[in-house]
């Protein structure tokens, strides 16, 4: 029994990382235009980004990036989605705390936002620092040579540069990203037609996804500005997280939190749509524990 529990468990990851990749390969365009509007010290927009990015690097250059993204998110998602579910499962059975079915979602998916971010951050860390600016000539060839040049430069503990706001903002971002897919999910009517289910369910994570990036993506613009400096031996400008929102607030306005929102909102509907969708398939296929 203990081992069939293992091997589901680990099944569930693996559902998990696939649908990550899946997702973050399909809009790895809007995320590439995304981290440069967030990191860049003006902002063009979404459109003017995305045609000085086109006339720099050609069309792969929306996908730069996205080995990196690919590598870190393959380990991230297999540790989210599959420790949300044993996280709910956890939840659901004790007894020892009073928690109500609707908030599970929200607990599990905290958890395992937490989880994976500490197990991933370093792997995060390369891939804003591959993609976060826009070169005809990339600073960095690859992720080892990224990670060479930045424990040279920098130091290790550069690896885990904006790991803070990261970790305050995976908590409540995963938990009302999960929280709301619940709920949503409520709606959808039961013993569908399974294209229609499937199209449901994409709806349903897209929105969770959209719900979840609204409220907290000022900590994500912070993570990336952290992340960013530094480069090349220059000097940092944010000794942590507060000072990195004031900062920010001072020399380019309020507005600079939300830098780079649009594409995020476009990217968010497929990316957490076919993440949902696509696990939730994985995992039928997966022995029943």
């Amino acid at each position: 029994m203990a081992e069939k529990r293992k091997q589901v468990n680990l099944g569930l990851m693996g559902a998990g990382g696939m649908a990550g990749v899946v997702s973050k390969t399909v809009v790895a365009p809007f995320e590439r235009v995304k981290i440069v509007c967030q990191t860049g010290a003006s902002s063009e927009g979404m459109v003017a980004t995305t045609r000085r990015i086109l006339a720099t690097e050609g069309v792969l250059g929306f996908w730069r990036g996205n080995w990196a993204a690919c590598v870190r998110i393959l380990p991230h998602k297999a540790v989210l989605f599959g420790w949300s579910d044993i996280y709910r499962s956890i939840l659901s059975t004790q007894t020892l705390v009073p928690i109500a079915p609707s908030q599970v979602g929200f607990f599990a998916g905290a958890w395992a936002g937490t989880t994976a971010c500490i197990l991933t951050y370093p792997l995060d860390f390369i891939r804003t620092r591959l993609a976060g600016k826009i070169e005809s000539l990339p600073r960095h060839s690859s992720m080892l040579q990224a990670f060479v040049v930045i424990v040279r430069e920098e130091g290790a503990r550069a690896l885990f540069r904006g790991m803070g706001p990261t970790l305050l903002g995976s908590i409540p971002y995963e938990g009302i990203k999960f929280g709301s897919y619940d709920i949503l999910r409520g709606f959808l009517p039961d013993g569908i037609d399974p294209k229609a289910d499937f199209a449901g369910k994409m709806v349903c994570g897209g929105g969770a996804g959209m719900i979840a990036t609204l409220l907290t993506y000022p900590n994500d613009t912070v993570r990336r500005r952290m992340q960013m400096q530094g480069i090349g031996g220059n000097p940092r400008l944010y000794k942590h997280t507060v000072d990195c929102y004031i900062k920010l607030a001072k020399a380019e306005g309020i507005k600079s939190y939300y830098r780079g929102l649009t594409p995020t909102l476009v990217r968010a509907m497929p990316n957490m749509g076919i993440q949902f969708a696509c696990y939730d398939i994985f995992r039928s296929w997966l022995p029943k524990q």
